[in-house]
């Protein structure tokens, strides 16, 4: 397993972490559910980053939050982000969170 190193991250990265982020976290949610042609999205979507995607009848979709504060502190954040997503989507089942 690879370690990421965020301060690395950010310079590599440099004012457009929060889209390189993003773009990480659509990959590993496109990957986890072996799809090779993408989701559909619209920019600034509600709730999640993409539509929700099925499987075997359970409704997946993913939201993606880079923070430079520490988790805890973006806690209502979070929470204000799953229940937009649950009243967008009503049907969704699970919700992927990527975190750094």
């Amino acid at each position: 397993m690879m370690i990421v190193n965020w301060k690395n991250f950010d310079l590599k990265y440099d004012k457009c972490e929060q889209w390189a982020f993003e773009q990480m976290s659509y990959l590993l949610f496109c990957a986890e559910f072996d799809n090779r042609i993408g989701l559909f999205r619209y920019k600034n979507q509600t709730g999640l980053e993409t539509e929700p995607i099925e499987k075997n009848g359970i409704f997946y979709g993913f939201q993606s939050k880079y923070y430079t504060t520490s988790i805890s502190k973006n806690k209502d954040d979070i929470i204000d982000s799953i229940q937009k997503a649950k009243t967008k989507d009503n049907h969704l089942n699970v919700i992927y969170l990527y975190l750094n």
